[in-house]
């Protein structure tokens, strides 16, 4: 792998900010074709004040959809220019959460599928409990 010119990936994603707009980092990542550990690096660096050089990039806001990913936490949406940050949102309550992901486990065990007709309540209650204890 041959070593970019100093300068080439920081060029390449303010020109697709503002060529593109608002992106998340995993958007930069596929429209620079810069490997995701270079990019990370990048994009912090641009987003922070420094002595010598002020802030390229900024947060505009947050976004908890991603591409080909199940995790949801919230990921930047970075605008070009010297802007102020978009706040943080605040975490999920553990109650949240939970209700999530019990409503997930519901759901699972309702007669959505041609596999649990054939069972009665008794043992669809038990898979239950037994999916709630793992």
């Amino acid at each position: 792998m041959t070593k970019k010119k100093h300068g080439v990936s920081t060029g390449a994603i303010i020109a697709s900010l503002e060529r593109n707009g608002p992106q998340t980092r995993a958007e930069l990542e596929m429209s620079c074709k810069i490997d995701k550990l270079n990019i990370s690096a990048v994009i912090s660096r641009l987003n922070k004040n420094n002595p010598r050089i002020e802030k390229r990039i900024h947060i505009i806001g947050y976004t908890n959809e991603a591409e080909g990913s199940s995790r949801e936490y919230p990921r930047a949406i970075y605008a070009a220019g010297n802007g102020e940050d978009a706040k943080k949102p605040n975490p999920k309550s553990r109650k949240e959460i939970r209700n999530k992901y019990d409503s997930k486990v519901r759901n699972k065990f309702r007669m959505n599928s041609v596999f649990n007709m054939g069972l009665n309540r008794d043992e669809i209650r038990n898979q239950v409990k037994t999916m709630r204890a793992a």
